[in-house]
């Protein structure tokens, strides 16, 4: 029996079409009767050109959205919630409980 070749698309068996997970969503690329099953090749072949032509129009509405990002103005960060400054270690008792040495 020869060995499979790595295949780019899942076929999707519940709806019968071709799927692919690109940036954690996922893509169903062919309706029910467009593809014969996953043994069809020439399915498969439509697949994977839609495939191609969606993945560079992700690509690149990403990049776009990127780019428009980058010329935002920083957003400025939050005001401190407290004014005073946090007491660092052990708190000292008031200097009147001190004892001098002797």
């Amino acid at each position: 029996m020869p060995k499979e070749r790595y295949r780019l698309l899942t076929w999707h068996k519940a709806r019968r079409c071709w799927r692919k997970k690109y940036k954690g969503r996922v893509h169903y690329l062919s309706r029910a009767g467009e593809c014969n099953g996953p043994d069809d090749l020439a399915g498969y072949q439509r697949a994977v050109a839609k495939w191609e032509a969606l993945k560079e129009k992700l690509d690149k509405e990403a990049a776009d959205l990127e780019r428009a990002n980058r010329n935002e103005p920083p957003v400025e960060p939050a005001p401190p919630a407290r004014t005073s400054p946090r007491p660092r270690g052990r708190p000292r008792p008031p200097w009147r409980w001190r004892t001098t040495g002797g």
